[in-house]
């Protein structure tokens, strides 16, 4: 399948909470709920203000096919160019793309009895912390 990843366009945002509700993982067997679901605080998770939450979707006929992986790679990439040191992601323990995230570079900074929360670059910037530490106590 043919497919160019670009930046959003603003006559696109509307689309976004379709996106949102893409999102939600539903277990085999569960209903889904309603579309006025993504408008619940408690489904935003930050970290703090100066790490954006990481969020990634396609709609059910253009997963498999390699698309979200292509997509998160060229996302965390964006987010580098931009400055960011780096993004959180919280996912369901038992969605099926835990080892996906995993394996991209997201690492579990916490969790609660539904979810992972982590990390992207985390283990980037202790280093960086680090290595400044070590810099300041041999000068």
């Amino acid at each position: 399948m043919d497919y160019k990843i670009r930046e959003i366009r603003k006559n696109e945002y509307p689309i976004l909470s379709d996106f949102l509700y893409e999102i939600i993982f539903i277990p085999k067997g569960i209903n889904k709920p309603p579309k006025s679901i993504i408008e619940q605080p408690k489904l935003q998770v930050y970290i703090d203000d100066t790490t954006p939450s990481f969020a990634i979707s396609l709609y059910e006929e253009y997963r498999n096919l390699g698309i979200g992986t292509a997509l998160m790679e060229a996302m965390l990439q964006f987010l580098r160019v931009k400055g960011y040191k780096q993004t959180s992601l919280s996912v369901q323990k038992a969605n099926y793309l835990v080892h996906m995230y995993r394996k991209a570079g997201f690492e579990m900074v916490d969790e609660n009895k539904e979810e992972y929360i982590t990390l992207f670059g985390h283990r980037y910037i202790l280093h960086s912390i680090l290595m400044q530490f070590l810099m300041r106590i041999s000068q």
